[in-house]
């Protein structure tokens, strides 16, 4: 009979810290509405990665192209009006091969201002020009560039980069911010 009560108990004990927990996580909503549409929102994207079996990448970088040619990653991307903004996903892989061994790699590229105002949308931008073979099916950094005139608006812009792979029919995303003096 003690047994029983002990169970009951401990049965009780965790229905209470589940209720805690539960209420802890209700709070939190409740006192920052946007934080789970966050949490979904994270929880998709790293789904959308992890899940894709064929089509990955490292991580995407803004840079910059020097005068020397270099290129130079940037931790804390700012750009000023008429300086081109480039955005890459690294090592993007595996793309699938066709018939006659070659890869597609196609990309859109999209930037939106300070305002929220798309100003410039860019979808299959490489085309027919993305039909090659790549090394190891890995292409080592597709990038999009956007040249802001000297008339747009400074602030914090957002670029959206999709990656896609025209015979596999899978693709990568990824977005970041950037300044803009």
């Amino acid at each position: 009979m003690k047994k029983s009560k002990s169970i009951s108990l401990k049965r009780i004990l965790l229905l209470l810290l589940v209720a805690a927990i539960l209420k802890g996580v209700y709070w939190s909503v409740e006192s920052d509405p946007l934080a789970f549409s966050r949490f979904v929102k994270q929880y998709k994207r790293n789904m959308a990665v992890s899940q894709n079996e064929y089509l990955t990448y490292d991580k995407a970088v803004f840079a910059r192209v020097l005068e020397s040619g270099e290129i130079d990653f940037l931790d804390d991307p700012l750009y000023f009006r008429g300086e081109p903004v480039h955005f890459a996903l690294m090592n993007v892989g595996k793309f699938k091969k066709d018939e006659e061994g070659l890869n597609w790699v196609d990309l859109d590229l999209k930037v939106v201002n300070p305002d929220g105002d798309t100003v410039m949308l860019k979808e299959g931008l490489l085309g027919k020009g993305g039909h090659l073979e790549l090394e190891n099916d890995t292409a080592p950094s597709p990038s999009g560039v956007y040249i802001p005139s000297r008339k747009v608006i400074t602030g914090i812009y957002k670029v959206y980069l999709t990656i896609y792979d025209r015979i596999g029919g899978e693709s990568v995303s990824d977005s970041g911010t950037f300044r803009l003096r």
